[in-house]
């Protein structure tokens, strides 16, 4: 058997055993840029049946507003738990965490953002919270008429970061967490306002099993909140 063939077979078991009548199981699903907090936090548990799904937050929402199964949903922007609390999927919320945005570049390059003439990457603002991060500080600087055109939109704030790191951009503007995380390939040229507050919220949706509310409750616990410290968030209340 190949291991394409035995892997797919891992999976479909997996699968299989998380929906078992009975099996208290829990998926999380997580901005991009939270993710390896969620992680950490899950490892620290020892939980063994929770399965973390990362993409941008307006994806989330949409999936869980389609009827996909969570318990828990991390979003790097208050808006979308609003429109699931809108539409009643949501069971309680709580604020998270705090990080904001920076402009980094490759290793060797130090131009910022009004220095350079380059496509740049960041989240697409129409709808990633990064990107809408990104867009306000740019027009707060009176930068976002001569960049508008020059975006390299990332499906979620780690694509907007692999542009960068990978060199498919030579500027970008993405989280402080993220960029801490990827300081060996890339470096802080520019941090923006201040008062461009990113600020990520957790909540247990309706339906949640036991262990999704388990989880849902260590998020803000003290665990939770030396993780976030650790990899460069500013936990809060």
């Amino acid at each position: 058997m190949s291991r394409a063939a035995s892997a797919l077979l891992c999976l479909l078991a997996f699968a299989a055993s998380a929906c078992a009548p009975g099996r208290d199981f829990a998926r999380v699903f997580v901005a991009a840029s939270a993710k390896s907090f969620v992680d950490a936090l899950v490892a620290a548990r020892g939980e063994p049946d929770v399965v973390v799904s990362a993409a941008s937050s307006s994806t989330l929402a949409r999936q869980i507003m389609n009827g996909a199964p969570a318990s828990v949903f991390v979003s790097a922007h208050s808006e979308w738990v609003d429109a699931l609390a809108a539409d009643g999927l949501v069971a309680e919320r709580r604020p998270l965490a705090e990080s904001r945005i920076v402009v980094v570049r490759p290793h060797g390059h130090s131009a910022k953002l009004d220095e350079f003439e380059g496509l740049l990457a960041t989240g697409d603002p129409e709808h990633v919270p990064l990107g809408r991060y990104a867009k306000q500080a740019l027009q707060e600087l009176g930068l976002w008429n001569d960049v508008a055109d020059r975006i390299a939109p990332g499906v979620d704030a780690r694509h907007a970061l692999a542009l960068v790191e990978t060199g498919a951009c030579e500027i970008g503007i993405v989280y402080a967490t993220d960029a801490k995380a990827a300081r060996e390939r890339i470096h802080i040229v520019q941090e923006l306002p201040d008062d461009v507050a990113v600020r990520y919220e957790v909540c247990l949706l309706t339906g949640a099993t036991p262990r999704g509310r388990a989880i849902f409750e260590a998020m803000t616990g003290p665990v939770a909140k030396e993780i976030l410290a650790r990899q460069g968030f500013v936990p809060v209340d």
